[in-house]
């Protein structure tokens, strides 16, 4: 194999766009695969004699800018150039060679739309990024996780220029959604309050646009929406006309959205949107996590009552704040190694979360498991004639319940 045939199999293998064409003819007498590829000239009979100006730039006379006249032998001619048929940015490289004694023109052009586009978009992105940094610094400085939030929300919608910047949060397990956290621009109205429980269905539409583009921008409301829609009545009660969202998403299931109401500036944007609700999601999740281990350590994970910790901190607050009248009642189940012994382990935890469940249905919810089979409940600020009536009504159900064997105490 010669040395030709080498480079004819380099370049067959490279994404590198390139031709040879006659300088005086214009006739293309070779394009590389990429090249076809690009112009949709797959077979030779698609480019092959064509003229170079036509085939390439859609022009029907030779290019003004062509650089035949530029080139000499033994230099090669660079420069960047955007290609209004292909759409395309490409960085070229120009030769006169020697072809069975005629001089043609090697164009080697390298594809560098990516790279101009992703320059473009960051000389425009630099207000965004100044406000993501800003959104970044606030979730980061701010200890007040619902403070932090809405401060972001706050960035947000002045960046947009809107009107009301907010977080939805789905709960699927209750087919709703709630608004969470609300920020306003001065003399707009709060809406936080009245858009709760919202039935998940009336912004089926929404889930449908976030799938499919992820953050979008209802210019028009009017013109965008059914009019007869529960999303439009919704919107329109709220007098908004345009909005931009993005999704909350978690392991790519939607679990909410961030919101800007009547955005005026910097639609374009929207990415930065989808970057902030990252930060948004983190902080959120980092709450429901301090919530949950929050409920983790005040509350006894199999009866649902709460534990022993909780009880030790309210008896401190009484240091503080002792109630008026307190009725305290003591329950300790009788038995209970018995019936773990005979019946096993899961048994004896049925007979815990049964007692609790009477405890909490005659007591109330400031009830709780302070040992293995020990509970007491805390009737605050309640009349003894009420306080005995519950602990007659819990002795009563006691005595009466056979899966239920327990010594009772009270004060």
């Amino acid at each position: 194999m010669d040395y030709n045939r080498y480079a004819s199999i380099i370049i067959e293998q490279q994404d590198t766009i390139c031709y040879i064409c006659d300088i005086d003819t214009y006739e293309l007498m070779y394009v590389s695969p990429a090249g076809r590829r690009i112009v949709g000239a797959v077979s030779e009979a698609g480019w092959l004699g064509h003229k170079c100006y036509k085939l390439i730039q859609g022009r029907d006379a030779p290019c003004p800018f062509c650089t035949n006249s530029k080139l000499r032998q033994g230099e090669k001619y660079c420069g960047e150039f955007f290609n209004p048929n292909l759409q395309r940015y490409v960085a070229l490289e120009d030769t006169l060679v020697d072809i069975d004694g005629k001089l043609c023109r090697l164009e080697m052009a390298t594809d560098i739309t990516d790279q101009k586009m992703a320059i473009h978009e960051l000389k425009n992105q630099l207000t965004a990024d100044e406000a993501l940094v800003h959104c970044i610094q606030t979730l980061t400085l701010e200890s007040d996780m619902k403070l932090a939030i809405d401060r972001l929300l706050e960035i947000i919608c002045k960046f947009y220029a809107g009107s009301r910047a907010y977080i939805f949060e789905y709960e699927f397990e209750n087919k709703i959604i709630k608004n969470t956290y609300e920020w306003c621009a001065e003399g707009v109205s709060h809406e936080i309050e009245n858009l709760q429980n919202i039935p998940i269905e009336y912004i089926a539409g929404w889930n449908r646009m976030f799938a499919e583009r992820g953050e979008f921008f209802i210019t028009s409301l009017s013109g965008e929406l059914d009019h007869n829609s529960e999303e439009y009545r919704i919107l329109d009660a709220q007098g908004i006309k345009s909005l931009i969202a993005a999704p909350l998403l978690k392991d790519e299931k939607i679990i909410g959205f961030l919101g800007v109401d009547d955005p005026t500036v910097n639609t374009e944007d929207k990415p930065l949107l989808r970057s902030v609700t990252c930060f948004a999601l983190a902080d959120i999740e980092k709450r429901r996590l301090l919530k949950q281990l929050e409920y983790m350590s005040y509350n006894d994970a199999l009866t649902g009552l709460q534990n022993r910790n909780k009880y030790i901190d309210v008896l401190q607050s009484y240091n503080e704040r002792q109630p008026e009248r307190l009725g305290i009642l003591f329950l300790d189940l009788n038995g209970m190694k018995a019936a773990n012994d005979s019946y096993g382990h899961a048994y004896g935890d049925y007979l815990l979360s049964h007692a609790a469940e009477i405890l909490r249905r005659n007591m109330g919810d400031n009830s709780f498991r302070i040992g293995g089979d020990e509970f007491v409940s805390l009737c605050e600020n309640i009349s003894k004639e009420e306080f005995e009536k519950r602990v007659d009504s819990l002795r009563c159900e006691v005595r009466e319940d056979k899966d239920c064997s327990a010594a009772v105490g009270f004060v």
